[in-house]
């Protein structure tokens, strides 16, 4: 199972003035339907996408998933309304639901970093959704990413997932005991006791013993600590594996909490067992290299609002099908295609992979 925590809000998430008088972005959604007021489905009330559309990272020229198009007037009537209390246009409102949500996913995603003791210069920010590459350059600036990885489909990213995750199963017993005096015997035991679970309802499940790879995990603590770290068992489990074990778990609680203890001894509260058979995956094909000229993919220009200037600015809209890989170009750029729309932000380089994945990278730190 995967772990996830969820960020922010999406784009159908309303805006609102709340119980101490200020403008709220979410939790509340409007949901597909009626949806944002902007789709012209019946919906009043101020979304995330309504603010989008009225700062120009949206369109209303431009077909929402190819049959969709943006109505503009609604767009403004429910979001001037919202503002209205606070003695706010709409062009204000609009930019303060944008501000709202961009700050609320990046403190919470400073939180999830923090919590696991990582350094946002290491990592890349995936943005996939129909909404995703809308905001991630925004959140990966705040806080510290420098390369965003926009997928060749990312409204339809989850979908692809999801045919392609392969089947895992989790297999869990309690054994409370001392890592260092619990005998080898009596963990591969127990292991082999989850083992054969797994084997067979793998079998119920049409698949061959040669299909399923075995994982073998431990959940560690020092002794009197409420809380556990999940580490790698090498298979057989033997005196050597004892002291890898140990010192994985002592690696990574320095890595989560800033601290361990090597001398100490280590608890274990449970042992993990996972099952993983491998589906068939899709191969997406190769993009045809560019020819220097990105100018085939131009779609003209429009004006993009700038939060922080509070001024429209000219960008250049990209068609994304028309992209090649290395193709290069210099942001602030929005890029359409049928199942999203990208932006980048001043500063910021787009080039385009073989693959089609558009890495958006800070201008000083490629």
């Amino acid at each position: 199972m995967l772990r996830v925590r969820s960020l922010g809000a999406g784009g159908g998430t309303v805006a609102e003035i709340g119980k101490d008088g200020l403008l709220k972005v979410g939790p509340r959604s409007s949901g597909s339907v009626p949806g944002p007021a902007c789709y012209g489905r019946g919906g009043t009330e101020a979304t995330v996408t309504d603010a989008n559309l009225l700062l120009g990272a949206l369109s209303s020229e431009t077909l929402l998933a190819g049959t969709l198009r943006l109505d503009k007037v609604a767009a403004r009537a429910a979001v001037e309304c919202a503002g209205a209390a606070l003695g706010l246009d709409a062009l204000q409102t609009a930019a303060g639901i944008i501000r709202i949500v961009n700050t609320q996913m990046a403190v919470d995603m400073r939180l999830a970093l923090q919590e696991q003791g990582q350094d946002p210069r290491s990592f890349a920010l995936v943005a996939f959704g129909g909404a995703g590459p809308l905001h991630a350059a925004t959140l990966a600036r705040a806080v510290g990413i420098p390369t965003v990885l926009v997928p060749l489909y990312p409204g339809l990213n989850c979908a692809l997932g999801m045919l392609q995750t392969s089947v895992r199963h989790s297999y869990v017993r309690s054994e409370i005991g001392s890592l260092e005096r619990i005998a080898a015997g009596r963990l591969n035991e127990l292991f082999g006791i989850l083992e054969a679970q797994a084997m067979q309802e793998a079998r119920e499940e049409g698949f061959s013993r040669g299909q399923v790879k075995i994982s073998r995990l431990l959940d560690l603590r020092y002794p009197h600590q409420g809380y556990s770290l999940c580490v790698p068992c090498p298979a057989p489990f033997d005196e050597p594996a004892r002291v890898t074990v140990k010192r994985a778990f002592d690696s990574l609680h320095q890595t989560v909490y800033g601290q361990s203890a090597p001398n100490e001894s280590a608890d274990i509260v449970t042992l993990r067992l996972q099952s993983e058979i491998v589906v068939p995956r899709l191969s997406l094909p190769q993009l045809p290299h560019t020819d220097g000229n990105t100018g085939r993919a131009m779609k003209g220009q429009r004006p993009l609002y700038h939060i922080s200037q509070q001024k429209f600015e000219p960008v250049n809209v990209w068609d994304r099908a028309k992209l090649r890989a290395g193709d290069r170009f210099e942001g602030p750029a929005v890029i359409e295609q049928f199942d999203s729309t990208t932006v980048a932000l001043a500063g910021q380089t787009v080039s385009v992979e073989a693959n089609g994945t558009l890495v958006i990278a800070e201008r000083g730190g490629e």
